[in-house]
């Protein structure tokens, strides 16, 4: 929800992945069957979706890892 902390886990079952908001200068990675990494951005001061994407490239599948965060209003 908007001005709330955002609690997210990464986990990789299979290779490194990594978890990344420009917008926050948020990065987290995990390594293949690593337990996971704990990430707390802040949720905004209004509602507007943020760009995530894996950030590595050791594999061509990597850039196409992408998504948004949605950040609901109150």
């Amino acid at each position: 929800m908007q001005d709330d902390l955002v609690k997210l886990t990464v986990r990789s079952g299979d290779i490194a992945h990594s978890f990344t908001i420009d917008e926050y200068h948020a990065l987290r990675s995990a390594s293949p069957r690593e337990s996971s990494t704990t990430l707390r951005v802040p949720g905004g001061s209004a509602p507007a979706p943020s760009a995530f994407y894996c950030a590595l490239t050791s594999e061509a599948g990597h850039r196409m890892m992408h998504g948004e965060l949605v950040v609901r209003a109150r």
